[in-house]
């Protein structure tokens, strides 16, 4: 970026705004998190590609029956900088062969900087040149190689979903984030699912599962349909997923990993793979002080059905396959609880799993957390609403304080998908994910615009910098607030009495 050529947008003021790159030169040889970011794409990168297809070659049907990962794209970002793309049948054009890095006897396919997410160590299921991809990136510090190819697998089965089955992407809506009494009932579905996965009498398997089903069907009298349809796709495509990534730690610890075919530097071939399973299952229930929330059910709770239908229906699977169909679905047709019993079971398990303790500690944690939220909300301050959609262009979100979470049924008196920020850091209530440049918590990758709205403006409030401008369309966007910071590739910025609304635009 020439400083030159930069055309400068002060909205309240005249301060200017340095921003610099840094140096991999001066790169402090203690800092392990710099010097990772600097390395170059190597033949490791390609082999734990190489060893997740040997991995599902050799479970295949055991694992999920026509699960192949060879015939799934899967594109891995290496630090934002450049990609590897595998297996894509229609690669876009600026991806070039090398024959440098090859697998299965192909070159692998290479571009210069990234197509749409930051390195944070995550995954997504993308739409990348009309075909559905596993996007990943390269594997990150502190982390192991069993957990890398735990997060392919993951992200390559989000692919093979949508494949496997189709399900309805419109006519649900969120779930309630703030009733104690639906996350007691999550937290109590997960003492009587993990209850049941750590037991091995038949008789009482199939109890606890009649138990798990007539809780959720108390938990579902506190929805409507259209969220419980919610429910059931995310619980459905996560759930599914998870499952997965367990199943693999449960072939694993009784029959071991294949050898590679090449040397994978620091990894022990899930030797601990028995422990690795064991940690899955203890993850379903979720800690006394923790506040119970979907996110916990669709992952864990939806893992830990699939697995008691390995038990209990061995061929879900298959039966899967018809549209629309879920996990719970089945375990439901399995154990068929009647109408007049439910009531019997569910008081059985409220008391087995301490129900009444369970409510009363999700209560106490609901109201502490509103009313501290409650206090962020009517302290003074500024307040920048951010609106959200999904676009392919990158950029970045660094804010000044800590981030906090609202639940969205506080937003009566705030914008849909809005956040606040005031002096002591940002608010959010998007239900997209954040993922903060230079922090270890989720930057923005869903957003419309920007609406900054503040009665009573000072000079350097908000610095808006960009290096050409064409009408009100400005390219590699730089502001900066008292609040955050922010770098946009391309962005229409709309400046009216009060407000100024920056709308990120794709490339």
């Amino acid at each position: 970026m020439h400083l030159s050529a930069r055309t400068l947008l002060l909205v309240t003021g005249l301060a200017g705004m340095t921003a610099g790159a840094q140096d991999p030169a001066q790169t402090s040889v203690d800092d392990e998190n710099a010097i990772y970011a600097f390395r170059s794409l190597e033949m490791q990168d390609v082999a734990r590609v190489a060893e997740l297809y040997r991995l599902t070659d050799t479970f295949g049907p055991a694992l999920w029956p026509g699960f192949d990962t060879r015939q799934i794209p899967i594109a891995v970002n290496h630090d934002d900088r450049e990609e590897m793309l595998f297996a894509h049948p229609a690669p876009p054009s600026e991806f070039e062969p090398t024959d440098a890095l090859r697998i299965a006897g192909q070159p692998v396919l290479i571009r210069d900087g990234s197509t749409r997410y930051g390195p944070r160590g995550g995954g997504w299921a993308v739409d990348l040149a009309g075909h559905q991809t596993a996007y990943v990136c390269t594997l990150q510090p502190r982390q192991s190689t069993e957990e890398y190819l735990s997060l392919l697998i993951h992200e390559c089965f989000h692919v093979y979903q949508r494949r496997f089955q189709a399900m309805p992407s419109a006519g649900w809506k969120e779930a309630p984030e703030d009733d104690a009494e639906y996350c007691a009932r999550i937290g109590l579905e997960s003492a009587v699912l993990q209850a049941m996965l750590v037991t091995e009498d038949d008789e009482r398997i199939r109890e606890l599962a009649r138990q798990f089903v007539a809780v959720r069907q108390a938990r579902y009298a506190l929805l409507d349909e259209a969220q419980i349809r919610g429910e059931a796709i995310n619980e459905y495509n996560e759930g599914t997923a998870t499952y997965v990534q367990a199943r693999l730690y449960q072939l694993l610890a009784d029959r071991g990993a294949p050898e590679p075919e090449s040397e994978i530097a620091h990894y022990g071939r899930f030797e601990n793979a028995g422990r690795l399973y064991a940690d899955t299952l203890s993850r379903i229930d979720p800690p006394d002080d923790q506040l119970i929330q979907f996110h916990h059910c669709q992952y864990q709770n939806g893992m830990a059905i699939c697995l008691a239908l390995d038990r209990l229906r061995p061929s879900w699977k298959m039966e899967m396959k018809e549209a629309g169909r879920t996990q719970y679905d089945l375990l439901a047709i399995e154990m068929a609880v009647a109408q007049e019993d439910e009531a019997a079971l569910l008081e059985k398990a409220e008391e087995q799993f301490g129900y009444a303790n369970l409510l009363a500690a999700q209560t106490g944690i609901l109201e502490e957390r509103l009313a501290t939220i409650r206090g962020y909300l009517d302290a003074p301050g500024r307040r920048y609403r951010i609106h959200h959609r999904e676009i392919a262009g990158r950029f970045n979100w660094k804010p000044a304080g800590p981030v906090y979470r609202a639940p969205t049924s506080m937003l009566d008196d705030q914008p849909p998908n809005g956040a606040s920020v005031w002096a002591g850091g940002i608010l959010r209530f998007e239900r997209g994910e954040l993922d903060f440049t230079g922090q270890p918590v989720p930057m923005i990758f869903r957003q419309d615009y920007l609406e900054w709205i503040d009665p009573e403006p000072t000079e350097g409030d908000l610095v808006i910098e960009s290096e050409s401008q064409e009408g009100d369309v400005h390219t590699e966007v730089k502001i900066r607030t008292d609040g955050f910071e922010m770098t946009v590739p391309k962005a229409r910025i709309v400046r009216t009495e009060g407000r100024v609304d920056i709308h990120p635009i794709d490339r």
